[in-house]
């Protein structure tokens, strides 16, 4: 059930919903944000798993690069689309989710990254950034997904550890070079 409501793409909901909130981004940009975020990313996930091709969590290791490589293109027009509204925040935001979204689907090629713990830290690391360190407490919330994910024996410490390390330094890097490249 952690694993369901820690998810990546729920958890990215609730990101876009603090920042929609505190950059006073209307109900319609949260809507749109969200389906490029979370729906749109999921949908090829829901319909495989529907078709018995794969399960909710993409268990196998080699499964994953198609549901990456089309993230992946989503993220990359919903960036698009935010740097030419002129949106930055949701540019940046997009931009990060973008760049680990290729990172993992990379490191994926070898080796099975933790999605969920990546999917907690990047974001975090994203709203202490731009917007607070208040948000810091959020990365609490990696403690119930590795408490789940070892659980389910879907990751090794180490997996868990490189998704959410990878997620968290990545997201810095973007952020701080895209800030100083927009600014």
């Amino acid at each position: 059930m952690v694993s369901l409501l820690l998810s990546p793409h729920l958890y990215g909901v609730v990101v876009l919903a603090i920042i929609c909130l505190w950059k006073g981004y209307g109900p319609a940009t949260f809507l749109e944000a969200s389906s490029l975020l979370a729906l749109a990313p999921l949908l090829p996930i829901l319909y495989d798993r529907w078709r018995g091709k794969t399960d909710i969590f993409i268990s196998k290791r080699e499964e994953r690069t198609k549901y990456f490589a089309a993230t992946a293109a989503i993220y990359a027009a919903a960036a698009a689309l935010y740097y030419l509204r002129g949106a930055t925040l949701l540019y940046l935001l997009f931009a990060t989710y973008l760049v680990e979204t290729l990172l993992h689907m990379a490191v994926n090629a070898k080796w099975k990254i933790s999605i969920h713990s990546a999917g907690i830290a990047g974001p975090t690391t994203f709203l202490v950034l731009t917007l607070n360190t208040c948000f810091a407490a959020l990365y609490l919330l990696l403690l119930p997904v590795y408490v789940a994910r070892k659980k389910l024996r879907a990751h090794t410490d180490a997996q868990l550890l490189a998704g959410a390390l990878l997620a968290a330094l990545s997201t810095i890097v973007v952020v701080k070079l895209l800030i100083s490249y927009t600014a």
